[in-house]
Protein backbone atom coordinates (compact mmCIF):
# COMPACT_ATOMS: atom_id res chain seq x y z
CA UNK A 1 0.00 0.00 0.00
CA UNK A 2 2.89 2.39 0.72
CA UNK A 3 4.21 1.77 -2.81
CA UNK A 4 0.89 2.91 -4.28
CA UNK A 5 1.22 6.22 -2.43
CA UNK A 6 4.75 6.98 -3.63
CA UNK A 7 5.01 5.41 -7.10
CA UNK A 8 4.07 7.11 -10.35
CA UNK A 9 3.50 5.50 -13.77
CA UNK A 10 6.71 5.15 -15.76
CA UNK A 11 7.24 7.03 -19.00
CA UNK A 12 9.21 5.88 -22.06
CA UNK A 13 12.15 8.05 -21.05
CA UNK A 14 12.45 6.06 -17.86
CA UNK A 15 13.37 2.92 -19.80
CA UNK A 16 16.08 1.83 -22.14
CA UNK A 17 14.93 1.70 -25.72
CA UNK A 18 16.92 -1.28 -26.95
CA UNK A 19 14.89 -4.24 -28.13
CA UNK A 20 16.44 -6.52 -25.56
CA UNK A 21 15.44 -4.40 -22.58
CA UNK A 22 11.71 -3.79 -23.16
CA UNK A 23 10.58 -4.87 -19.73
CA UNK A 24 8.45 -3.41 -17.01
CA UNK A 25 10.52 -2.31 -14.06
CA UNK A 26 10.15 -4.56 -11.06
CA UNK A 27 10.45 -1.76 -8.51
CA UNK A 28 7.40 0.18 -9.67
CA UNK A 29 4.03 -1.51 -9.26
CA UNK A 30 2.45 1.18 -11.44
CA UNK A 31 4.75 0.68 -14.41
CA UNK A 32 2.74 0.17 -17.58
CA UNK A 33 5.63 0.54 -20.00
CA UNK A 34 4.95 -1.19 -23.28
CA UNK A 35 1.20 -1.52 -22.67
CA UNK A 36 -0.58 -1.25 -26.00
CA UNK A 37 2.50 -1.99 -28.07
CA UNK A 38 2.78 -4.92 -30.39
CA UNK A 39 4.80 -7.91 -29.33
CA UNK A 40 6.37 -10.78 -31.25
CA UNK A 41 6.73 -11.07 -34.99
CA UNK A 42 4.28 -12.30 -37.53
CA UNK A 43 4.84 -13.72 -41.01
CA UNK A 44 7.50 -11.83 -42.96
CA UNK A 45 8.95 -10.23 -39.85
CA UNK A 46 6.01 -7.85 -39.24
CA UNK A 47 4.93 -7.29 -35.67
CA UNK A 48 1.69 -9.02 -34.69
CA UNK A 49 -0.54 -9.81 -31.70
CA UNK A 50 -1.02 -6.32 -30.22
CA UNK A 51 -1.84 -6.38 -26.50
CA UNK A 52 -5.23 -4.67 -27.06
CA UNK A 53 -5.79 -6.03 -30.56
CA UNK A 54 -8.23 -8.52 -31.99
CA UNK A 55 -6.66 -11.47 -30.27
CA UNK A 56 -8.93 -14.47 -29.87
CA UNK A 57 -10.01 -14.88 -26.26
CA UNK A 58 -8.43 -11.62 -25.09
CA UNK A 59 -11.74 -9.78 -24.61
CA UNK A 60 -13.05 -12.64 -22.50
CA UNK A 61 -10.01 -12.31 -20.25
CA UNK A 62 -10.00 -8.52 -20.02
CA UNK A 63 -13.79 -8.16 -19.84
CA UNK A 64 -16.12 -5.74 -21.61
CA UNK A 65 -15.37 -2.05 -21.89
CA UNK A 66 -16.99 -0.45 -18.80
CA UNK A 67 -18.03 2.54 -20.90
CA UNK A 68 -20.34 0.27 -22.88
CA UNK A 69 -22.37 -0.38 -19.72
CA UNK A 70 -22.95 3.24 -18.69
CA UNK A 71 -26.62 4.01 -18.18
CA UNK A 72 -28.31 6.49 -20.48
CA UNK A 73 -31.79 7.95 -20.18
CA UNK A 74 -33.55 4.58 -20.01
CA UNK A 75 -33.97 2.48 -16.84
CA UNK A 76 -31.52 -0.30 -16.10
CA UNK A 77 -32.01 -3.90 -17.13
CA UNK A 78 -31.01 -7.12 -15.37
CA UNK A 79 -28.49 -9.54 -16.82
CA UNK A 80 -29.62 -13.09 -17.54
CA UNK A 81 -27.25 -15.52 -15.85
CA UNK A 82 -28.38 -18.45 -17.99
CA UNK A 83 -32.07 -19.10 -17.45
CA UNK A 84 -32.90 -16.41 -14.87
CA UNK A 85 -35.30 -14.39 -17.06
CA UNK A 86 -38.15 -15.43 -14.73
CA UNK A 87 -36.32 -13.88 -11.77
CA UNK A 88 -35.38 -10.73 -13.67
CA UNK A 89 -38.99 -10.19 -14.78
CA UNK A 90 -40.29 -10.64 -11.24
CA UNK A 91 -37.71 -8.24 -9.80
CA UNK A 92 -38.50 -5.57 -12.42
CA UNK A 93 -42.24 -5.77 -11.67
CA UNK A 94 -41.60 -5.46 -7.93
CA UNK A 95 -39.09 -2.64 -8.39
CA UNK A 96 -41.46 -0.57 -10.54
CA UNK A 97 -44.09 -0.80 -7.81
CA UNK A 98 -43.05 2.42 -6.07
CA UNK A 99 -45.07 1.68 -2.91
CA UNK A 100 -43.42 -1.72 -2.46
CA UNK A 101 -39.98 -0.28 -3.26
CA UNK A 102 -40.32 2.55 -0.73
CA UNK A 103 -41.53 0.17 1.99
CA UNK A 104 -38.66 -2.20 1.25
CA UNK A 105 -36.13 0.62 1.58
CA UNK A 106 -37.55 1.52 5.00
CA UNK A 107 -37.28 -2.04 6.30
CA UNK A 108 -34.27 -3.06 8.44
CA UNK A 109 -32.10 -4.96 5.99
CA UNK A 110 -30.41 -7.58 8.16
CA UNK A 111 -31.13 -10.01 10.93
CA UNK A 112 -28.70 -11.75 13.26
CA UNK A 113 -26.02 -9.11 12.88
CA UNK A 114 -24.62 -8.70 9.39
CA UNK A 115 -26.11 -11.87 7.88
CA UNK A 116 -27.47 -11.37 4.36
CA UNK A 117 -31.23 -11.82 3.97
CA UNK A 118 -33.66 -11.75 1.06
CA UNK A 119 -34.63 -8.22 2.09
CA UNK A 120 -31.06 -6.89 2.13
CA UNK A 121 -30.29 -8.64 -1.18
CA UNK A 122 -33.39 -7.14 -2.81
CA UNK A 123 -32.51 -3.72 -1.39
CA UNK A 124 -29.10 -3.89 -3.06
CA UNK A 125 -30.61 -4.79 -6.43
CA UNK A 126 -33.28 -2.07 -6.15
CA UNK A 127 -30.69 0.55 -5.18
CA UNK A 128 -28.51 -0.47 -8.12
CA UNK A 129 -31.50 -0.20 -10.47
CA UNK A 130 -32.46 3.21 -9.11
CA UNK A 131 -29.19 5.10 -8.61
CA UNK A 132 -26.48 2.93 -10.12
CA UNK A 133 -24.47 4.06 -13.13
CA UNK A 134 -24.64 0.80 -15.07
CA UNK A 135 -27.16 0.14 -17.83
CA UNK A 136 -27.62 -3.41 -16.58
CA UNK A 137 -27.38 -4.87 -13.10
CA UNK A 138 -26.83 -8.31 -11.60
CA UNK A 139 -29.07 -10.62 -9.58
CA UNK A 140 -26.16 -12.75 -8.33
CA UNK A 141 -26.75 -11.66 -4.76
CA UNK A 142 -30.20 -13.30 -4.88
CA UNK A 143 -29.27 -16.43 -6.81
CA UNK A 144 -26.34 -17.05 -4.47
CA UNK A 145 -28.40 -16.43 -1.34
CA UNK A 146 -31.31 -18.65 -2.43
CA UNK A 147 -29.09 -21.32 -3.95
CA UNK A 148 -30.80 -21.05 -7.34
CA UNK A 149 -29.47 -23.08 -10.25
CA UNK A 150 -29.06 -20.35 -12.87
CA UNK A 151 -29.30 -22.81 -15.76
CA UNK A 152 -32.74 -24.06 -14.71
CA UNK A 153 -35.81 -22.01 -15.56
CA UNK A 154 -38.70 -21.78 -13.10
CA UNK A 155 -42.34 -20.75 -13.30
CA UNK A 156 -42.42 -17.10 -12.13
CA UNK A 157 -45.83 -17.61 -10.50
CA UNK A 158 -44.72 -20.55 -8.38
CA UNK A 159 -41.36 -18.97 -7.63
CA UNK A 160 -43.01 -15.63 -6.86
CA UNK A 161 -45.25 -17.16 -4.19
CA UNK A 162 -42.29 -18.77 -2.43
CA UNK A 163 -40.17 -15.66 -2.82
CA UNK A 164 -42.77 -13.28 -1.36
CA UNK A 165 -43.38 -15.70 1.52
CA UNK A 166 -39.65 -15.53 2.21
CA UNK A 167 -39.75 -11.72 2.16
CA UNK A 168 -42.63 -11.71 4.65
CA UNK A 169 -40.74 -14.15 6.86
CA UNK A 170 -37.72 -11.82 6.87
CA UNK A 171 -39.65 -8.64 7.68
CA UNK A 172 -41.36 -10.22 10.68
CA UNK A 173 -44.12 -8.03 12.10
CA UNK A 174 -43.90 -5.53 9.26
CA UNK A 175 -46.99 -5.93 7.07
CA UNK A 176 -46.00 -3.89 4.02
CA UNK A 177 -46.26 -6.90 1.67
CA UNK A 178 -49.83 -7.59 2.78
CA UNK A 179 -50.66 -3.87 2.78
CA UNK A 180 -49.78 -3.63 -0.91
CA UNK A 181 -50.80 -6.99 -2.39
CA UNK A 182 -53.23 -8.79 -0.07
CA UNK A 183 -57.00 -8.67 -0.33
CA UNK A 184 -59.87 -10.45 1.38
CA UNK A 185 -62.56 -12.52 -0.28
CA UNK A 186 -65.56 -14.57 0.78
CA UNK A 187 -66.98 -17.78 -0.70
CA UNK A 188 -70.79 -17.76 -0.37
CA UNK A 189 -72.53 -21.11 -0.86
CA UNK A 190 -76.33 -21.24 -1.16
CA UNK A 191 -78.22 -24.52 -0.73
CA UNK A 192 -80.76 -25.13 -3.52
CA UNK A 193 -83.24 -26.79 -1.11
CA UNK A 194 -83.24 -24.85 2.16
CA UNK A 195 -81.54 -21.75 0.71
CA UNK A 196 -79.20 -21.57 3.68
CA UNK A 197 -76.14 -19.42 2.98
CA UNK A 198 -72.74 -20.27 4.42
CA UNK A 199 -69.67 -18.07 4.14
CA UNK A 200 -65.97 -18.87 4.20
CA UNK A 201 -63.49 -15.99 4.36
CA UNK A 202 -59.98 -16.18 2.88
CA UNK A 203 -57.08 -13.90 2.04
CA UNK A 204 -55.69 -13.75 -1.48
CA UNK A 205 -52.57 -12.30 -3.10
CA UNK A 206 -53.62 -12.82 -6.72
CA UNK A 207 -56.57 -13.82 -8.87
CA UNK A 208 -55.97 -16.99 -10.85
CA UNK A 209 -58.31 -16.68 -13.83
CA UNK A 210 -59.06 -19.13 -16.63
CA UNK A 211 -58.58 -17.76 -20.15
CA UNK A 212 -60.03 -20.45 -22.39
CA UNK A 213 -63.07 -19.15 -24.27
CA UNK A 214 -62.50 -15.53 -23.24
CA UNK A 215 -61.59 -12.64 -25.54
CA UNK A 216 -59.90 -10.26 -23.08
CA UNK A 217 -58.31 -10.08 -19.66
CA UNK A 218 -61.34 -8.10 -18.49
CA UNK A 219 -63.63 -10.95 -19.56
CA UNK A 220 -61.40 -13.43 -17.71
CA UNK A 221 -61.73 -11.41 -14.51
CA UNK A 222 -65.51 -10.99 -14.87
CA UNK A 223 -65.94 -14.71 -15.55
CA UNK A 224 -63.91 -15.48 -12.42
CA UNK A 225 -66.74 -14.03 -10.31
CA UNK A 226 -69.58 -15.83 -12.08
CA UNK A 227 -71.65 -18.19 -9.88
CA UNK A 228 -70.48 -21.81 -9.86
CA UNK A 229 -72.99 -24.66 -9.82
CA UNK A 230 -72.16 -27.50 -7.42
CA UNK A 231 -73.96 -30.59 -8.65
CA UNK A 232 -73.42 -34.23 -9.56
CA UNK A 233 -70.16 -35.54 -8.12
CA UNK A 234 -69.41 -32.01 -6.93
CA UNK A 235 -72.49 -31.60 -4.74
CA UNK A 236 -72.31 -29.56 -1.54
CA UNK A 237 -72.97 -31.07 1.89
CA UNK A 238 -75.53 -28.83 3.57
CA UNK A 239 -75.32 -28.97 7.36
CA UNK A 240 -78.91 -27.83 7.76
CA UNK A 241 -80.28 -30.45 5.35
CA UNK A 242 -77.82 -33.07 6.59
CA UNK A 243 -77.08 -34.37 3.10
CA UNK A 244 -75.40 -33.56 -0.18
CA UNK A 245 -77.40 -31.17 -2.32
CA UNK A 246 -77.09 -29.05 -5.40
CA UNK A 247 -75.83 -25.59 -4.53
CA UNK A 248 -74.51 -22.36 -5.97
CA UNK A 249 -71.18 -20.89 -4.96
CA UNK A 250 -70.25 -17.27 -5.50
CA UNK A 251 -66.98 -15.45 -4.88
CA UNK A 252 -67.10 -11.92 -3.50
CA UNK A 253 -64.34 -9.41 -2.80
CA UNK A 254 -64.61 -7.97 0.69
CA UNK A 255 -61.42 -5.90 0.55
CA UNK A 256 -59.68 -5.21 -2.74
CA UNK A 257 -55.89 -4.73 -2.49
CA UNK A 258 -54.06 -1.61 -3.69
CA UNK A 259 -52.21 -3.70 -6.30
CA UNK A 260 -54.22 -6.54 -7.83
CA UNK A 261 -52.21 -9.30 -9.48
CA UNK A 262 -54.04 -11.27 -12.17
CA UNK A 263 -52.52 -14.62 -13.09
CA UNK A 264 -53.71 -16.07 -16.39
CA UNK A 265 -53.86 -19.86 -16.23
CA UNK A 266 -51.87 -20.46 -19.40
CA UNK A 267 -50.28 -23.59 -18.05
CA UNK A 268 -52.66 -26.53 -17.75
CA UNK A 269 -52.27 -30.28 -17.46
CA UNK A 270 -53.06 -32.33 -20.54
CA UNK A 271 -55.33 -35.20 -19.45
CA UNK A 272 -54.07 -37.30 -22.33
CA UNK A 273 -50.33 -36.95 -21.77
CA UNK A 274 -50.56 -35.89 -18.10
CA UNK A 275 -47.98 -33.22 -18.78
CA UNK A 276 -48.11 -29.48 -18.33
CA UNK A 277 -48.74 -27.58 -21.55
CA UNK A 278 -49.16 -23.96 -22.57
CA UNK A 279 -52.44 -22.57 -23.88
CA UNK A 280 -51.81 -20.36 -26.91
CA UNK A 281 -55.18 -18.55 -26.75
CA UNK A 282 -54.74 -14.92 -27.82
CA UNK A 283 -56.67 -12.41 -25.70
CA UNK A 284 -56.87 -8.64 -25.47
CA UNK A 285 -54.73 -6.89 -22.87
CA UNK A 286 -57.32 -4.84 -20.98
CA UNK A 287 -55.89 -1.50 -19.87
CA UNK A 288 -58.50 -0.94 -17.12
CA UNK A 289 -60.78 -3.26 -15.19
CA UNK A 290 -63.47 -2.87 -12.54
CA UNK A 291 -63.67 -4.92 -9.36
CA UNK A 292 -66.77 -5.14 -7.16
CA UNK A 293 -65.85 -4.48 -3.54
CA UNK A 294 -68.87 -5.03 -1.28
CA UNK A 295 -71.20 -3.59 -3.89
CA UNK A 296 -68.91 -0.69 -4.82
CA UNK A 297 -67.18 -0.61 -8.22
CA UNK A 298 -63.42 0.01 -7.95
CA UNK A 299 -61.33 1.10 -10.95
CA UNK A 300 -57.96 -0.54 -11.58
CA UNK A 301 -55.38 0.41 -14.23
CA UNK A 302 -52.66 -1.80 -15.67
CA UNK A 303 -49.20 -1.00 -14.32
CA UNK A 304 -47.10 -4.05 -15.26
CA UNK A 305 -47.27 -7.36 -17.08
CA UNK A 306 -45.09 -10.39 -17.68
CA UNK A 307 -45.02 -12.09 -21.09
CA UNK A 308 -43.99 -15.66 -21.84
CA UNK A 309 -42.50 -16.20 -25.27
CA UNK A 310 -42.29 -19.76 -26.53
CA UNK A 311 -44.43 -22.78 -27.35
CA UNK A 312 -43.63 -24.93 -24.32
CA UNK A 313 -44.59 -24.59 -20.66
CA UNK A 314 -41.17 -26.01 -19.77
CA UNK A 315 -39.02 -23.45 -21.56
CA UNK A 316 -39.26 -20.20 -23.47
CA UNK A 317 -38.40 -16.72 -22.30
CA UNK A 318 -39.99 -14.24 -19.87
CA UNK A 319 -40.14 -10.49 -20.52
CA UNK A 320 -41.56 -7.72 -18.32
CA UNK A 321 -43.30 -4.50 -19.32
CA UNK A 322 -43.63 -1.91 -16.57
CA UNK A 323 -44.99 1.58 -16.07
CA UNK A 324 -42.84 4.19 -14.36
CA UNK A 325 -45.06 5.60 -11.59
CA UNK A 326 -43.34 8.98 -11.75
CA UNK A 327 -43.35 9.61 -15.51
CA UNK A 328 -46.11 7.21 -16.65
CA UNK A 329 -43.76 5.96 -19.39
CA UNK A 330 -43.76 2.28 -20.30
CA UNK A 331 -40.63 0.20 -20.91
CA UNK A 332 -39.99 -3.38 -21.90
CA UNK A 333 -37.35 -5.26 -19.91
CA UNK A 334 -35.90 -8.13 -21.91
CA UNK A 335 -33.04 -9.11 -19.61
CA UNK A 336 -30.43 -6.34 -20.01
CA UNK A 337 -32.16 -4.87 -23.08
CA UNK A 338 -34.53 -2.01 -22.23
CA UNK A 339 -36.77 -0.34 -24.83
CA UNK A 340 -39.60 2.19 -24.76
CA UNK A 341 -43.02 0.70 -25.57
CA UNK A 342 -46.46 2.18 -26.09
CA UNK A 343 -48.88 2.41 -23.19
CA UNK A 344 -51.47 -0.40 -23.31
CA UNK A 345 -54.36 2.10 -23.39
CA UNK A 346 -53.16 4.19 -26.34
CA UNK A 347 -55.45 2.34 -28.74
CA UNK A 348 -58.46 3.65 -26.80
CA UNK A 349 -58.03 7.03 -28.44
CA UNK A 350 -58.84 5.60 -31.85
CA UNK A 351 -62.15 3.77 -31.96
CA UNK A 352 -61.29 2.28 -35.36
CA UNK A 353 -58.43 0.29 -33.91
CA UNK A 354 -59.09 -3.04 -32.26
CA UNK A 355 -57.36 -3.73 -28.95
CA UNK A 356 -54.22 -5.82 -29.53
CA UNK A 357 -54.40 -9.52 -28.74
CA UNK A 358 -51.54 -11.54 -27.33
CA UNK A 359 -50.86 -15.22 -26.79
CA UNK A 360 -47.87 -14.28 -24.59
CA UNK A 361 -49.56 -12.41 -21.71
CA UNK A 362 -48.97 -14.39 -18.53
CA UNK A 363 -49.27 -12.21 -15.44
CA UNK A 364 -50.70 -8.70 -15.11
CA UNK A 365 -50.58 -6.21 -12.25
CA UNK A 366 -53.32 -3.60 -11.84
CA UNK A 367 -53.17 -0.68 -9.43
CA UNK A 368 -56.16 0.86 -7.70
CA UNK A 369 -56.72 4.17 -9.48
CA UNK A 370 -57.42 6.50 -6.55
CA UNK A 371 -54.73 4.87 -4.44
CA UNK A 372 -52.26 5.31 -7.29
CA UNK A 373 -53.20 8.95 -7.93
CA UNK A 374 -52.38 9.77 -4.31
CA UNK A 375 -48.87 8.34 -4.78
CA UNK A 376 -48.04 9.16 -8.38
CA UNK A 377 -44.83 11.13 -8.75
CA UNK A 378 -43.55 10.31 -5.26
CA UNK A 379 -39.79 9.71 -5.17
CA UNK A 380 -38.11 6.86 -3.34
CA UNK A 381 -34.70 6.87 -1.70
CA UNK A 382 -32.51 3.81 -1.15
CA UNK A 383 -30.85 3.32 2.24
CA UNK A 384 -27.44 5.13 2.23
CA UNK A 385 -25.43 1.90 2.58
CA UNK A 386 -27.15 0.42 -0.47
CA UNK A 387 -26.54 3.33 -2.86
CA UNK A 388 -24.02 2.98 -5.62
CA UNK A 389 -22.63 5.27 -8.26
CA UNK A 390 -24.88 8.23 -8.86
CA UNK A 391 -25.21 9.38 -5.26
CA UNK A 392 -21.50 9.69 -4.65
CA UNK A 393 -20.95 6.26 -3.16
CA UNK A 394 -18.09 4.09 -4.26
CA UNK A 395 -18.88 2.23 -7.48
Amino acid sequence: MEALKTCEPCARKDHKTTKTSKKNCGANCLCVYGLGEQIGKGPGGSRANPVWGEVKGLLEVLGDNPNDNVRGEEPAGLRNLGATCYLGSLVQVLYHNAAFRDALYRTPSTQNGSEETVVSALQKIFADLEVGERSSCDVNVLTDLLGLEVSVQQDPQEFGKLFMAKVEECVGDDTFVADVFRGQQTYETTCSECHNVTERAADFDELEVALRGQSSVGDCVRCHFNPESLEGDNQYHCERCGKKVDAERRLKIVKAPPVLQVQLLRYVYDRVTWEKKKLRDAIETTASIKIDENGTSVDYDLCALVLHRGESAHGGHYVARCKDWRTSKWHQFDDDSVTVVSAPDEFLGDKKKKPPKSSESYMLAYVRRRWFEARQGAATQPPPKKRRGRQGAAP
